[in-house]
């Protein structure tokens, strides 16, 4: 039995996956998520995504780095690793796995992302002197992005980056 969080949690994982999927092409098109960035959330998005069927091209500063390989060989036959340009060019379905500042910078580098699903997990916000986040922009990162890209269709997701979940659903009470 799942815990309300974690029902919360994957349900809005399976909706965001299948209207992605939808949206991306039909049941003849073999779809593709970029993970732009292997950090953190980018290293426990890929492999999920992989799992459940989806080719998964990861981009990376680093794609020939030994810690690269290992993500590519731990998420399986369907996945591959380039630079983040490259990958977000192969990707119908874009995850933007990149932190805040540096996603201002990455967002407009990866070429046209035209007719693309660009799921932004970023958090505009840093902590503030007495330990509540505030935001450091005045909109919203996923505007900001819509704004860089205009042509792409943007959703914001994983406001709370909580990759351990991804990684491990049980530890919230959920099915592994």
């Amino acid at each position: 039995m799942l815990n309300p969080f974690s029902r919360r949690f994957c349900l809005a994982l399976l909706l965001l996956i299948s209207t992605a999927v939808c949206l991306a092409g039909d049941d003849t098109d073999p779809v593709t998520v970029a993970i732009i960035g292997t950090g953190d959330m980018g290293d426990s998005l890929g492999p999920r995504f992989a799992e459940i069927g989806y080719a998964v091209v990861y981009g990376s500063r680093t794609p020939g780095s030994e810690k690269s390989q290992q993500l590519v060989a731990r998420t399986g036959h369907n996945a591959r690793i380039t630079t983040q340009k490259e990958a977000a060019q192969a990707g119908d379905i874009v995850v933007l796995a990149i932190p805040w500042p540096a996603m201002i910078e990455v967002a407009q580098s990866l070429g046209p992302l035209d007719g693309k699903i660009v799921i932004d997990i970023s958090t505009a916000a840093e902590q503030a002197a007495d330990g509540y986040f505030i935001s450091v922009v005045e909109t919203s990162s996923a505007e900001m992005i819509q704004a860089w890209n205009p042509a792409a269709r943007v959703v914001k997701a994983f406001a709370v980056q909580a990759s351990y979940v991804v990684d491990d659903p049980t530890v919230v009470g959920g099915a592994g």
